[in-house]
């Protein structure tokens, strides 16, 4: 009996190793599947980060074109304003000078 005995328990042993093999098996395909499919989502991830940093540079080149385009507004009107305040002194002053003149002609005049 004993030799009826170990013939089953070797069976079952085999058949536990057969079973084990399989599981392994089939986690191994999951895995593989798993890893495939992390790939693939890693490949898609780098790619929009790529558009994602592209997009974010031109924004920033954009803004920064804004940016002095809007500074180069404000000096030019700045520059025109001084320009204008300049022009009005030098007329007023004209008109300062011209009108003493004329007084003093009318001074001489009399």
């Amino acid at each position: 009996m004993t030799g009826a005995r170990g013939v089953n328990l070797f069976n079952d042993v085999q058949r536990w190793i057969a079973v084990q093999t399989e599981e392994l098996e089939m986690l191994r395909a999951r895995h593989g599947r798993n890893i495939a499919r992390h790939k693939g989502a890693v490949r898609e991830l780098e790619q929009q980060l790529v558009v994602d940093a592209t997009e974010r540079k031109n924004e920033v080149n954009d803004f920064g074109l804004e940016i002095e385009q809007y500074t180069l507004r404000h000096f030019e009107i700045l520059k025109e304003e001084l320009i204008e305040i300049d022009l009005a002194a030098r007329t007023a002053e004209l008109d300062s000078a011209d009108s003493e003149s004329r007084r003093k002609q009318r001074q001489i005049s009399r």
